[in-house]
Parts: structure tokens; C-alpha cells; sequence
């Protein structure tokens, strides 16, 4: 109980930080998509379209092996590091090479001079991604979460700087450069580690097996969750649908880094120590899928109610295509935490073939679903891409069960239990925001409906989980009192009691 409540605990260390991430990059958004547009954040996204790619090589997953391997060496360490770099640097000379070819592909002459400055994200990507590692397996959380927290404000500050002094897409460009290089920085500081000058093939190869199953694990997701719908979008409806596009999902994106980020990152070490112990595992399952339900489910479906007030006053009247997509997009994502979780534990287990069998067949599924669905435009592109996440979550489910004996229907029943609250709220909601249209200003409806939402989730919420009720309050007179510790373990008593 102990083992579970503290790695609880460092999840919610995590979302701390990821909070203030949340705020930077939303104000960061609304105050970005106003000066620059759809057309040049579509643009943008086709540039990263390929620099994502190539990140899959170099990315944090590509040096989980840190993480997964009991017994780590300097040694291991420096190989996994100089792999990394080294592959960063063919990614980026790849990326040099292609701009032009890119650009005559899609049409979009601008990536001939953006591709060759942008290739150097992934060679930071690579950098960062030791470091990072080994901080996730330290669980030193909260030393990670206000690195990344540092680097996002730092990061937004140089896009919205360079962006007024009418720098357009390039903006972009350096805030995401400003960001891994932050990063880098801090994530070296705080692990105090530094490569080394030498090592063997023999310390690289256990790392590189373990780092190619992540990496095809990673490569597959990529392109059937990004690059499909990405370039679908981008060659047959243009830069600008794309922007639209990129926009819910980058919304979307910051709401699922907040509330089920810090799960995720949690998820994959914590599985990988309890797996021996198949009751506290067991146990880990049920609360990261109640505690994912009971914050990520009433954001979602309170995002979906209000989007229509919330967009026009958050991004601009011009950004109206974004609200469908959006709805469409947050119905599939309700299911993200789970299925986040799900992949962590199987990755623990080692079962990365039956994570690259899933990917497979979402590419599948998803081609399928585009060239149908690009039929009609943006909304059928999102239709088709939410049918497919809802469809393929009981093949993940089925794969969980088989590891560790946790039954798919018992996903369900603790899920739907956690998300009635949440349905209570958004009918609520909906029916206010109904009622209300037209009848007062766009911001006095929108605080009306957030602070009705709240409100009506947590009396939903008291009433429905009579059995946490307790603790719940518990933590919120802590709270008051200034008692942080009384408050702390109230709330993982309610979380994993």
C-alpha cells in the first residue's frame, strides 16, 4: 500500500508542474494563433510533421532503457547518449537534404528556408533525452516537472516576443528552439551528470535492442496518430485546414499534458517495480483510472459544451473551423488516460509487440477512415479518427488482461462509475449554456458556465463517491488550514484508498 501511495504521490507532484505548463501554453496560444493565423500555423505543423519524425528516434523512449534496466553503468549511460547524438545528427542532415523536395510535395515553398533551421530540434531532442531519463528513473518528478515548467515560460516568452516584432512563422521556430535548449540546460543541472569518453559496444547493445522495440513502438504511433490525418489534411485540403486542424489538437494536446501527462510519465517505472506484485499493481490500475476519470473526463466534456463561447473569445472569430474538430477530437480523447496507462503497463511487461500490433492496425483503420472521411472536409477526417481510437480500446484492454489479469469489463465499470459526475455536469452545462445564448455577453456567459461547471461537477462529485467523500474533505479543510502534509495524504487516501 506504501509502494502505491508513494508513486500516487509523485504523480501528483508531476501534475503540479504540469499545470503551470498548461497556463503558459495556453496563454502562449491565444496570444500566438491572434497574430499569426491558420495558414502559418498550418505551415508550421508540415514542417514538424517531419521533425516529429525524426524525434522518434531521438526522443525520451529512445533512452528508456535507462529506465528499464536495473543495473545502469556510466558506461551504459555514455553509449545510450552518443547513439542518440549520433543518430540526431543523421536525422538532421536527412532533414537538410529533403527540404526542397518537401516543399515541392506540399506545395508550400517557405520549408525550403525553415526545414534546414528546424533540423536542428531533434539534434537538441537527443541531447535532452538521457538526462531526462534519468531523472524519470530516480522518480524525481518534481525536479522534471519545473524544468519543463521553466523552459515552456521561457520558450513562450521568445514565440510572443519575436511574433510582435513581426517575425511570423520563424517565431515559432525559435520558441520550440528556445524550449530544448532550455531543457537541455536544466535537465543537466538537475541530474548533475555529464556523458563520459568511453565505452564498449558491448554497453551499448542491451540499451539498443530495448531502444529499437520503443522506437518502432513510437515510429508506428507517430504516424498513425500524426502524420496520417497531418498529411492527409496538409496535401489534399492545404496549409490552412491544417492549421485548424493543429489548433484542437494543440488545445487538446494541453489539456491531456496537464491531466493525464503526469500519469502517463509515472505509469511506465511504477508498472515496471510493481509488476512482481500483482495485488499493488492491480491496485495502481484501479486509481490511475479513477483519479484520469475524475479530472480528465469533466475538463474534456466541459471543453466540448463551451467550446463555442470559449474559442471566439480565446483565439478570434476566425477560428471557428477549429470548434467542430475540437468536439470531435476531445469525444475519442476521453479515453487517453486509459489507454496511456495501458501502453505503460505493456511496455513494463515487455509486451511492446502486442503495442506495435495495436499501432498497426490503427494505421490500417485510419487510412481507411481518411480517405473516406477527407471526403467531408475537416470534420470527417476527426470523425474517422475518434471512431478509430473508441474501436481499437478493447484490443488494448484485452492485452492488459492477458498480462496482468485485470479484466477489460472492469475497466469499464470503474470508468463509467468515476465519469457519471462528469455527464451530470455537462448536461448542466449545456442546458445553461442554451439557455443563456444570446441573453449576456460572450465573457460574462463563459465565467457563468466554468463556474456553474465547478460547482455542479463537485456536488456530483460528493454525492456519487459517498466512500472518498471523507478523505475529500479532509484534504480541502487541510488545505485551508495550511496543513499540507494532513492534506496530502488525505487526497492519496481518496485517490488509492
Amino acid at each position: 500500500m506504501g509502494r502505491a501511495r508513494k508513486l500516487i504521490g509523485q504523480t501528483i507532484w508531476a501534475s503540479m508542474g504540469q499545470f503551470v505548463q498548461l497556463v503558459v501554453g495556453l496563454i502562449g496560444l491565444i496570444i500566438l494563433v491572434r497574430i499569426l493565423g491558420p495558414e502559418t500555423y498550418g505551415l508550421f505543423a508540415l514542417g514538424l510533421l517531419f521533425i516529429n519524425l525524426a524525434e522518434v528516434f531521438v526522443g525520451g523512449h529512445a533512452a528508456d532503457g535507462v529506465v528499464q534496466k536495473e543495473d545502469l553503468s556510466e558506461a551504459e549511460k555514455t553509449a545510450t547518449y552518443a547513439a542518440l547524438m549520433a543518430t540526431g545528427g543523421l536525422c538532421a542532415s536527412i532533414i537538410i537534404a529533403s527540404a526542397g523536395l518537401v516543399a515541392a510535395v506540399f506545395d508550400a515553398p517557405s520549408l525550403i528556408a525553415l526545414l534546414p533551421v528546424m533540423a536542428a530540434l531533434p539534434v537538441l531532442t537527443a541531447a535532452v533525452s538521457v538526462p531526462n531519463q534519468l531523472l524519470v528513473r530516480d522518480l524525481r518528478f518534481a525536479a522534471l516537472a519545473k524544468a519543463s515548467a521553466t523552459a515552456s515560460l521561457l520558450a513562450v516568452c521568445v514565440g510572443i516576443f519575436l511574433a510582435v516584432a513581426g517575425y511570423g512563422i520563424w517565431s515559432l521556430l525559435w520558441m520550440e528552439l528556445a524550449r530544448r535548449a532550455a531543457m537541455l540546460v536544466l535537465v543537466h543541472i538537475a541530474t548533475k551528470w555529464l556523458p563520459g569518453a568511453a565505452f564498449s559496444r558491448r554497453d551499448l547493445w542491451p540499451m539498443l535492442r530495448f531502444a529499437v522495440r520503443r522506437i518502432e513502438n513510437k515510429g508506428l504511433h507517430y504516424i498513425s496518430v500524426e502524420a496520417l490525418p497531418r498529411g492527409f489534411i496538409g496535401y489534399v485540403l492545404g496549409a490552412e485546414a491544417l492549421g485548424y486542424f493543429a489548433v484542437a489538437r494543440r488545445f487538446l494536446g494541453q489539456l491531456n499534458g496537464v491531466l493525464s501527462g503526469p500519469v502517463s510519465a509515472v505509469s511506465f517505472p511504477a508498472a515496471a517495480r510493481l509488476q512482481s506484485s500483482p495485488a499493488l499493481l492491480e491496485r495502481l490500475i484501479v486509481s490511475v483510472i479513477r483519479v484520469s476519470t475524475w479530472t480528465f473526463w469533466p475538463a474534456l466534456l466541459g471543453a466540448i459544451v463551451i467550446a463555442p463561447v470559449l474559442f471566439p473569445i480565446m483565439l478570434g472569430e476566425n477560428w471557428g473551423a477549429s470548434i467542430a474538430v475540437m468536439q470531435i477530437l476531445a469525444l475519442a480523447a476521453l479515453r487517453s488516460p486509459i489507454v496511456g496507462f495501458s501502453t505503460a503497463v505493456l511496455t513494463a511487461f515487455g509486451a511492446m509487440g502486442d503495442i506495435s500490433r495495436v499501432h498497426i492496425a490503427a494505421i490500417v483503420i485510419g487510412a481507411i477512415g481518411c480517405i473516406i472521411g477527407i471526403q467531408f472536409g475537416l470534420i470527417g477526417i476527426a470523425a474517422a479518427l475518434a471512431f478509430r481510437q473508441w474501436l481499437l480500446w478493447p484490443v488494448i484492454a484485452f492485452f492488459v488482461k492477458k498480462r496482468t489479469g485485470f479484466a477489460p469489463l472492469r475497466q469499464v465499470t470503474i470508468m463509467l462509475q468515476a465519469a457519471v459526475p462528469a455527464l451530470v455536469m455537462a448536461a448542466a452545462v449545456l442546458s445553461l449554456r442554451l439557455a443563456l445564448d444570446g441573453l449576456v455577453a460572450p465573457m460574462i456567459e463563459l465565467l457563468v458556465l466554468i463556474a456553474s461547471g465547478v460547482f455542479v461537477y463537485l456536488l456530483a462529485w460528493l454525492a456519487w463517491n459517498g466512500a472518498a467523500r471523507a478523505s475529500a474533505l479532509e484534504a480541502v479543510t487541510g488545505l485551508l488550514r495550511g496543513d499540507r502534509d494532513a492534506a496530502t495524504r488525505s487526497l492519496k487516501a481518496v485517490i488509492a484508498p
